[in-house]
């Protein structure tokens, strides 16, 4: 995940700041447990940033101290870009 943020920096068009939606946040396949995920290495460096993630997670049983979007289509809404962080 490390080398994807690195990634994401160096080709992204838009300023790291500002909405990011992301969507998987699920560290196995077809799964909903989120624990030591590790897409949420980049919803924290996307922070670390300055950037305002908005996740998708459902459900959403742990919070980690990330807003969680209501829906796909709310972590979508308004975003610079959508982090589809899927196998």
């Amino acid at each position: 995940m490390r080398v994807f943020f690195l990634k994401l920096q160096a080709y992204v068009k838009c300023e790291l700041g500002g909405i990011w939606g992301v969507l998987g946040l699920a560290f196995k396949g077809g799964t909903d447990d989120i624990r030591e995920s590790p897409p949420l290495f980049l919803v924290g460096r996307l922070i670390q940033e300055g950037s305002n993630p908005r996740p998708w997670s459902s459900p959403r049983k742990l919070s980690f101290g990330i807003t969680f979007a209501s829906s796909a289509y709310e972590a979508a809404h308004g975003a610079n870009a959508l982090l589809i962080l899927t196998e």
